[in-house]
């Protein structure tokens, strides 16, 4: 993850550090900030398609992955039983503390903007 320093010399930059993190993932870490607990894959996406996200099982997986990578989110598998009685794997989603951290930052610098980009519960 890299961050990009404002000129601390401007006065228009509100001197602090914007996370380089895409819409895309800050939707995202948004979802998971509103769960109390951990997210099945399929759920979360779910919530990134009534957001207006659409993409392929293997693009989100593949998202998912730079995002943990990058130490924003933690993914494990986890096992279910299904109403069929079989068990089965479940990819589950939860958020380390640097993507608290970057949510925040990013909420934090655009109020300071005075922007609402994203209407999520995360925001109020």
């Amino acid at each position: 993850m890299t961050y990009d320093r404002l000129d601390a010399n401007r006065t228009d930059n509100f001197l602090t550090m914007l996370p380089n993190i895409t819409m895309k993932q800050f939707v995202i870490l948004g979802i998971l900030m509103e769960s109390p607990q951990e997210m099945s894959a399929k759920t979360l996406k779910a919530k990134l398609e009534e957001q207006g996200y659409r993409q392929s099982a293997p693009a989100f997986f593949q998202g998912m992955s730079r995002m943990k990578k990058d130490g924003l989110i933690e993914a494990w598998f986890d096992k279910e039983i299904a109403a069929d009685g079989r068990e089965r794997r479940v990819r589950k989603y939860r958020l380390e503390g640097s993507g608290v951290h970057t949510f925040r930052a990013v909420v934090e610098y655009l109020q300071k903007l005075e922007v609402k980009p994203l209407r999520i519960g995360a925001f109020e």
